[in-house]
């Protein structure tokens, strides 16, 4: 005696035709999540900056003395107070001298003044797809970021 049963189930296309989409959904969000990765450490390294020049204007003032930013463009680097710190893989550094026009290569530094002034300069921070212009006030010593078009 034969039974027949009415199975139901997925055919092995529809299966494929399943995996194919997910496939194809992952690799989207992987790759929207790799570039939202290099922008969020580039506006990360910003405001790190940043605040890293608000702070040596205020050890100048508090110190009474003039407190050093040196800009290293060749090794992608800053130091402050005898602190070394590199930026992160895929960042660049460029500047902007009031005097010297643009540098991208060498050294640059930029002096904070007890009196809380400053020799001025922007210091541009950037990526493949984007940058960031941070503007040292040389008067009032303020540190102003923008999205560089």
């Amino acid at each position: 005696m034969r039974q027949i049963f009415n199975q139901r189930g997925f055919t092995l296309i529809e299966i494929i035709v399943t995996l194919l989409l997910m496939m194809i959904i992952v690799a989207i969000v992987v790759a929207g999540f790799t570039n939202s990765s290099s922008s969020a450490k580039l506006r990360a390294s910003v405001r790190e900056l940043s605040a890293t020049l608000r702070y040596i204007k205020n050890m100048a003032q508090l110190k009474g003395q003039e407190q050093l930013l040196i800009v290293d463009m060749d090794n992608n680097q800053l130091t402050y107070n005898n602190r070394t710190k590199p930026l992160p893989k895929g960042i660049s550094v460029s500047v902007n001298d009031p005097d010297e026009g643009e540098l991208t290569r060498g050294t640059w530094h930029v002096t904070f003044y007890s009196e809380g002034g400053t020799s001025g300069g922007e210091i541009k921070l950037y990526n493949a797809k984007t940058g960031f212009l941070i503007t040292i006030d040389p008067i009032m010593g303020s540190v102003v970021s923008k999205v560089k078009q």
